[in-house]
């Protein structure tokens, strides 16, 4: 099973047939592509894990390039730059507007396999994090509370609204009738949802820890 589905975007035919054979011979698949053109084609048609896209092609440069393969994408493919006219203004530039790294020509192999390496390590990590994150809200969400009860609906519609707000929040009842869980549907329907849940009991903590 290769590593994952590469494309490689230089206008230079012997720099992307040397990439090519470099990268599947690290068992990775490889589609090569000349034109900007073809790219387009090419990212429309099947879902690449990551692109090499050189900085000056023929009608367009790279960034421009790589701006359009993410419009296409549903998820960022995340994209290493390469250029023969290596500055620090073009690499930081290239940064800026969502490249995961840049190299330049020449470059050391390795030094392309180990960046390819990173790229690919940290999109499984992005996608293993959305997909944990998904779980979560889809468990927690306000629509899959069960809550039959006039009492509970009101209950929810409090909390939906109180969601909004930056207050604090104070929620009363017996052990067992879903304190936590409306907790975590408040924080999920918040503006700080994408900062962390903590969830701390006090009963089990030192007296001396619980004030410091």
């Amino acid at each position: 099973m290769p590593a994952g589905k590469i494309l490689v975007v230089d206008d230079d035919k012997n720099l992307v047939e040397l990439v090519k054979l470099r990268l599947e011979s690290a068992n990775y698949d490889v589609t090569t592509v000349l034109r900007e053109e073809d790219a387009l084609e090419a990212v429309k048609r099947e879902p690449f894990d990551l692109s090499i896209v050189d900085l000056q092609l023929i009608r367009q440069d790279g960034i421009s390039l790589m701006q359009e393969f993410h419009s296409i994408s549903s998820s960022v493919m995340p994209v290493i730059i390469l250029t023969g006219h290596g500055t620090i203004e073009s690499a930081v530039e290239a940064m800026k507007r969502g490249a995961y790294s840049y190299l330049t020509k020449p470059f050391e192999p390795r030094d392309l396999l180990l960046q390819i390496e990173k790229a690919l390590e940290k999109r499984r990590l992005t996608a293993e994090v959305n997909r944990l994150k998904g779980l979560v809200e889809e468990k927690y969400d306000f629509a899959n509370i069960v809550a039959k009860s006039e009492k509970m609906q009101r209950v929810l519609e409090t909390v939906s609204r109180i969601a909004q707000t930056n207050s604090t929040v104070y929620i009363h009842g017996e052990s067992g009738t879903g304190k936590e869980l409306i907790a975590k549907a408040i924080h999920l329907a918040s503006v700080r949802k994408e900062k962390s849940f903590v969830a701390i009991n006090c009963a089990a903590l030192p007296e001396t820890l619980l004030e410091s």
